[in-house]
């Protein structure tokens, strides 16, 4: 029977109320979660709090691991299992004492045990269990990956034929085989820094690395060009493809789990005169975890898309380049409006995350199965809600419009630099304009911009070219990146989406039925004053401190 000792903690000293914790103990009867996980999955309280608690509770001091030098050589004390499973990592060490960062200093018997690795006393602090994951994580796959090239070096120069050792370092599927610990450290440190693409790419003396964090290419790591053959070699035999081609690109997948957390790695290679440029995508599971109310919208644009959504049928769009979250916005506006009452298909090139609930087509060019031959097949099926992929031609956008007036809602992404120019293209594809006003319900452009880290950010006044650009007239203090040790030294931490939301009303619609140009539907939506462009969006967070003047310059956004 489960004790809930950190619950009880809470609830005695009144960081949680009576009916939390009747709710803690109810769903850990049915769930084997850990209780610190199972507080924080059910929203009973936040980490900060939790932390804030522990110290009190404890007396004990609170940390950033973000902002501590951790002696390196003291993550071998103990075996990387148990610090992951008590959410513990040792700092520093004296003569007679050893800090220890701590997640949940409930756990005394288990940190006991710990004893057996010294005998030094262990001082506590306190530390939030993600940063201690993380840091784990990074120091095994930099050590994993150190050690491995090393060894992986060590055959090469040992055998007559590297081709020998090659295969048979990547058919020892074991833990134990360097190629295996290389390409497993560099995945896994992918995952732990955040990156959405990882770049293998071989030049004639060596091969370089680079993550691609927050939108930006950063170089991890250049490894000695005559690893290349066996790490090219076992990536392709990870993701199912054909390892005896080189010649020609090819395509492969894989699913892993790290952490709890399911990871789809898409694999692509090319040939180069150096050998295969392979890159590979990773799309978190958790990604799609965002309701429609957590993707950045502010009130009004969020009443906007919430009367869109209510709709019944009709055409939704969400524009914006490679990379600009549409994926992410159309599978939470496809989550707030499913229901047991409602049949949701989506055809899509390719299925990039599979949902409980979701009847999900993939498109297969090579097989005839094109966006426009599953569409028609799709309507026979009684679909409520239809996603598309992409309207990437004239057909795909005729079927479209046809299912939307026919009682359908449909869901799609379409590659324009604005909301309003969505209309012009649509137009362009030869949907007559009649059909348009019937169909469209509303268009969402989207962008992800970079995050000022809020540790660093430097406070400065804004110069004249500064402020005639933001259409402002009055002193104002903005910010720009530094960079720090929380955000390695970059100046930002993460991304967040800025929208452009056009809803159709009737005034719209009715402008598009008299075939009004879309460069008048724009200025009418500028003049009643209620419509905010990409550009207006992205000041707006400059001038909030969000982001920095940069981002106005590397943002393709038409003012």
């Amino acid at each position: 029977m489960r004790t809930y000792p950190i619950g009880r903690l809470l609830l005695k000293h009144q960081y949680i109320t009576n009916a939390a914790f009747e709710q803690l103990k109810e769903e850990g009867e049915k769930r084997d979660t850990e209780e610190y996980d199972l507080l924080r999955e059910l929203n009973i309280i936040s980490v900060s709090r939790l932390m804030q608690a522990f110290s009190h509770i404890f007396s004990l001091e609170i940390v950033d691991l973000d902002l501590v030098e951790i002696d390196e050589g003291l993550l071998e004390l103990f075996p990387q299992k148990s610090m992951r499973k008590l959410g513990i990592i040792p700092l520093q060490e004296t003569e007679k004492e050893l800090i220890l960062a701590v997640s949940n200093p409930t756990l005394i018997a288990e940190m006991e045990r710990l004893r057996y690795y010294t005998e030094k006393k262990f001082v506590l602090r306190i530390a939030d269990r993600e940063q201690i994951i993380k840091r784990l994580n990074l120091y095994s796959a930099e050590s994993e990956s150190a050690e491995a090239i090393e060894k992986l070096e060590d055959a090469m120069e040992q055998q007559k034929r590297p081709e020998e050792t090659i295969l048979a370092n990547i058919l020892d599927d074991t833990s134990d085989a360097p190629t295996i610990r290389l390409t497993n450290s560099i995945i896994s440190k992918a995952i732990t820094e955040g990156a959405s693409d990882i770049h293998i790419e071989p030049y004639e003396k060596n091969v370089t690395v680079r993550y691609r964090i927050d939108g930006r290419l950063i170089v991890q790591q250049r490894l000695p060009m005559n690893v290349f053959p066996a790490l090219i070699t076992r990536f392709k035999l990870m993701g199912g493809m054909d390892i005896a081609e080189r010649r020609v690109p090819q395509e492969g997948r894989l699913e892993i789990m790290m952490d709890n957390v399911g990871t789809d790695l898409r694999f692509s290679t090319i040939p180069n005169i150096f050998g295969e440029k392979l890159v590979i995508r990773l799309l978190r599971k958790n990604a799609l975890n965002k309701g429609v109310e957590e993707l950045g919208f502010d009130e009004e644009s969020l009443e906007k898309v919430k009367a869109m959504l209510d709709r019944t049928n009709g055409i939704i769009l969400v524009t914006g380049p490679t990379g600009s979250g549409k994926s992410t916005t159309l599978y939470s506006f496809l989550k707030h409006i499913k229901s047991d009452e409602t049949a949701i298909v989506t055809v899509e090139d390719p299925v990039e995350y599979t949902i409980e609930g979701f009847n999900q087509t993939q498109v297969s060019v090579k097989q005839g199965m094109t966006f426009p031959v599953a569409l028609k097949a799709i309507l026979r099926q009684d679909p409520d809600i239809i996603m598309i992929g992409e309207i990437r031609d004239e057909e795909t956008a005729h079927i479209a419009v046809r299912a939307s007036i026919t009682g359908h809602l449909v869901l799609s992404t379409l590659h324009t630099n604005s909301a309003v120019s969505s209309m012009g293209r649509l137009l362009n594809m030869g949907v007559e304009s009649y059909l348009l006003a019937d169909s469209l319900r509303g268009v969402v452009a989207q962008r992800l911009i970079r995050r000022l880290c809020p540790y660093c950010k430097e406070k400065y006044l804004a110069s004249e070219d500064e402020k005639q650009t933001l259409g402002v007239d009055y002193p104002v203090f903005l910010y720009k990146a530094k960079g720090c040790a929380r955000c390695n030294d970059t100046g930002y931490q993460g991304r967040f989406a800025i929208f452009e939301v056009l809803h159709v009303t009737p005034e719209i619609e009715h402008m598009l039925q008299s075939g009004e140009e879309v460069s008048r539907i724009a200025a009418r939506l500028e003049e009643r004053g209620d419509y905010q462009t990409l550009a207006q969006s992205v000041k707006k967070a400059i001038l909030k401190g969000e982001t920095s003047m940069q981002e106005i310059k590397e943002v393709d956004i038409d003012d």
